[in-house]
């Protein structure tokens, strides 16, 4: 079942589908963060809305979202900056749903919205005092999950909050993807405290056509590592 949901984030109101799995309660959410708003994605975006059901599927209560000034999201594109608190303000709205306090929340990415969970989902989990500052602004994140962060793409900067983020880290690119080149994508997770992870799809680009379910079933297996024991 998909629920049509709204959230503020400051003075803006943001709007979002929020699906989950059938009949028994979910283990954790997610909040899945859609590609860039200038180059048409939205939460509707086909690898955001073939992924999302089968995370739902594995347990998750999964929020999709627009970005500020896409569709009915109110407010103006924000150069990512403003959409990091876009993101923060979805999480905080889904760790407040009935039947999730306590529980595991994942943030998730694809393209610009890989860089949105970058830059915003890690912060503070390298040290105390950055840790206290972040519990302020956002709830815990448990993990993160980016697909096809745009390494190659002029403008996001050096991810430096990932470099001490020691949360469980998955990584997603294909071998063909001139936006997310895989070797960079190494060189950058190289350098990163564990746990991290990466996998590189063989035989796609930046848009994996026709390999959504491949995505999903390597997103359900790494977070099955941060699923509560029964």
């Amino acid at each position: 079942m998909i629920e049509r949901v709204s959230f503020h984030c400051g003075e803006l109101t943001l709007e979002g589908l929020l699906e989950g799995p059938d009949g028994a309660g979910a283990w954790g959410g997610a909040v899945f963060c859609h590609p860039h708003p200038l180059y048409g994605g939205t939460m509707h975006n086909n690898l955001v809305a073939r992924v999302t059901p089968v995370l739902a599927r594995a347990g998750l209560d999964v929020l999709r979202f627009n970005f500020r000034g896409v569709e009915r999201s109110q407010g103006t594109y924000a150069d990512g900056v403003g959409e990091q608190d876009d993101l923060r303000a979805a999480l905080a709205f889904l760790a407040g749903r009935d039947g999730l306090a306590g529980r595991p929340l994942i943030a998730l990415g694809y393209s610009f919205g890989a860089a949105v969970v970058a830059h915003a989902a890690c912060r503070g989990s390298g040290n105390a005092s950055d840790a206290a500052q972040a519990a302020r602004a956002q709830p815990h994140v448990n993990a993160v999950v980016c697909i096809a962060l745009p390494v190659g793409f002029a403008g996001f900067g050096e991810f430096n909050q990932l470099r001490t983020c020691t949360l469980p880290k998955l990584f997603l690119a294909g071998s063909a993807d001139n936006i997310c080149p895989p070797s960079r994508l190494r060189q950058l997770v190289g350098a990163l405290p564990d746990p991290t992870s990466l996998i590189v799809l063989d035989g796609t680009d930046h848009f994996f056509a026709s390999r959504e379910p491949d995505l999903a079933s390597h997103i359900t297996q790494f977070l099955d590592t941060v699923r509560p024991a029964a």
